[in-house]
């Protein structure tokens, strides 16, 4: 899996969810003040050019993809917190 984002902005929180999970992927830096979120490459997987603009369903359905039913109870208190 790759995770587009720019720290600090909301793809943080993917980033954190992601590592609490243990999900292998890798992480794409894309620096919208760079126009970065406008190159070919970009756009190839994300015609929209946006960077995570559904945050809260893209959460939920990582929660539901890497659900562990014996997960620690840190994950379960991770995704509450995602919800504030």
């Amino acid at each position: 899996m790759k995770l587009y984002g720019f720290p600090p902005t909301r793809s943080i929180r993917v980033l954190w969810t992601l590592r609490e999970l243990d999900v292998e992927f890798e992480f794409v830096n894309v620096d919208p003040s760079k126009g970065e979120h406008r190159r070919p490459e970009f756009l190839a997987v994300n015609p929209a050019g946006k960077l995570l603009d559904n945050l809260p369903r893209l959460r939920g359905f990582m929660e539901r993809m890497y659900k562990r039913p014996n997960a620690p109870p840190r994950i379960a208190e991770a995704f509450a917190s995602l919800r504030r």
